[in-house]
This record gives structure tokens, sequence and C-alpha cells, in this order.
């Protein structure tokens, strides 16, 4: 019979990505020695709405229960009413903004309130508050950083080793689509993974190595329609899994709300959550450039944390699954 993943399983083998979401700051000096600095920006300027120390607990929590709770298979949806892992502070959280509105959440949006009312980080409100009430200088502002975040994302990929990948806007999607997927072959070549057929469909290629006798360590894409947006511009998020040998599905749909298809064939490892700030930061790209940067940041802070963990999970995949 072939393997699955129980409920029960999947809990296990996520609360040791959880964990890593407490130790964000030691994941960022291993992707600073390596050259990745972007998603300091946004955390800085984010978190400047209100308090930058809270706001970074408050997205290292969320990126707990991110981890803990997107895998298709426990999650109902992400927050107070997930059947994944509930983070205590953000639970704090809420207790404490009820006590503040004098009702719970559910009775309070039913009053009518400001938006930014409902917001459980301080920051978070703040900025939502800014951008209502006054969004001409907010619109500055978040101009302004744009501006500036473009530019260091821009100096960062150009640190690369230059390598010759033909992306010009005359090419059809096809051809530009062909030209991403050689980028994503060699650089996920650095974790002995591979393109494999049997998994993969024609927008959606699956990347994979055999850790156990039926289970693969794999990765694909979100979403393809993101990659092609304009001529030059695109965004790309891996999704890093592991999958039974059986499962066939090459498009893994993400959604808080909707139970993933043959989720007992599938575990989704959202490792991106584990930095605050660290997908916004090294998913849009400009260029080929930086498409390069993102797909090479993003495999650098699954392998740091992947390495944490496999022990753990091959011993949770060969005694329970």
């Amino acid at each position: 019979m072939t393997k699955e993943f129980s409920n029960s399983v999947k809990l296990k083998m996520l609360e040791q990505f959880v964990e890593l979401c407490g130790r964000s700051e030691y994941f960022e000096k291993i992707l600073n020695r390596k050259g990745f600095f972007l998603f300091r920006l946004i955390q800085e300027y984010e978190g400047a709405f209100d308090d930058v120390d809270s706001h970074y607990k408050y997205m290292q929590e969320l990126g707990k229960e991110t981890v803990g709770s997107y895998d298709g298979g426990i999650a109902s949806f992400i927050g107070e009413n997930s059947t994944g892992y509930q983070s205590p502070h953000l639970q704090s959280l809420a207790v404490n903004r009820n006590k503040r509105n004098g009702m719970n959440i559910e009775e309070f949006r039913k009053t009518n309130p400001s938006p930014w009312l409902l917001e459980l980080d301080k920051s978070r409100s703040e900025r939502l508050r800014n951008q209502i009430t006054s969004p001409v200088d907010f619109y500055h502002s978040k101009s302004d950083f744009d501006k500036k975040f473009a530019a260091e994302k821009k100096k960062e990929s150009s640190n690369l080793e230059a390598k010759d990948y033909s992306y010009e806007t005359y090419l059809s999607n096809e051809e530009k689509f062909d030209t991403l997927v050689n980028v994503l072959s060699d650089y996920l070549g650095s974790l002995g993974m591979s393109l494999e057929k049997k998994f993969s469909s024609k927008k959606y290629p699956i990347y994979c190595k055999n850790i156990d006798e039926e289970i693969y360590l794999c990765c694909g894409i979100k979403n393809y329609e993101d990659l092609l947006i304009q001529p030059e511009f695109g965004t790309v998020e891996l999704i890093f899994h592991l999958r039974t040998k059986d499962c066939k599905i090459s498009k893994i749909e993400l959604s808080p709300h909707i139970e993933l298809k043959g989720a007992n064939k599938l575990l989704v490892i959202q490792s991106g959550a584990i930095v605050p700030y660290f997908i916004p930061a090294y998913s849009a790209f400009s260029s080929i450039k930086e498409y390069e940067l993102n797909i090479l940041a993003q495999i650098s802070l699954f392998k740091a944390a992947y390495n944490e963990c496999e022990d753990k999970l091959l011993e949770l995949i060969r005694t329970e699954t």
C-alpha cells in the first residue's frame, strides 16, 4: 500500500518548521552571508508605522500560523479559526482587541468600525489608517520606498554571477517560459532535484529527488500566469513540498479556504514564511537577473530550513506515514 500523510503526521512534521519561525534572525544571518538583504528594508518600512520590534514579533507569529496551517489537509483558513497551528501570541492580541472593543470580532464588525480597528498589530493598524485617511501622503511615501527598494534589488541582482539566459521582449511567452524553466533547472540542481516528467504538466514543472522509498522532496511554481504578467515583469514563488510517489498533481493551489485535492499525498512546506517579508522581497521581478535572484534566495532559505529538520522529517516519514 502506498504511503500517505495523515493529519497527525502532518502536524508533527510542520511543527518542525513552526519552531524555525521563532529563529527568524538566525536564518536572516545565513541569508545576509549569501548577499540577501532586501527583506530587512520591508521589515523596517512596515514596522515603522508604529513599533518595529513588536511588528517583527507579530510577523514571526503570523509566519508560524502560515507554516503550520497552509498545507491543504488541515487548515480551513489562517487566523483565529484555523485548524492548524494557532499562535498563543496572536490569540492574546485578539483577546486584548476584543476587550478594548467591548465585544468579539464578529459583533464588532457589525458596528461598521473603521477598518484599521480590526487589525491585531499596531503597525498594520496605523499603516491602514494612514492609507485611508491621508492617501496622498501615504502613496507619496510608498512610492519613495518602492523606488529605493527597486534600486536596491537591481544592485543585489547585479552581484550574481553572470549567466547567459536569453529573455528578450520579442520572444514568445512559450520561449520566455522555457528560459525561466532553464533557470529553475540550474538552481534546483543544487538541491539534487531534477525535472520529473511524470509529475509535471506543460505549465507546471515539478522538480524532485527521492528521499525515501515512496516519498519525494519536490518543488513547483505557485502560478504560471504570474510569471508572464508583462513582457519583462512577473512574480515567482516556489512551492516546496513532500509527495508520495503516486501523487500526480502539478499545479498546487494553496488556498486557506479550500482543502487541497489529494492532500493526504502531499505536504506543502511554506519555508518563505520563516523570515518576515521574505516572499514580498524575493518574488516580483523586472528582469531575468531579478528572477534568478528570487529563485536563488528562495532556494537558499528553504535549504537552510530543511537542513535543520531533515533528520526528524525522515524519522517521521519512516515510522508513521
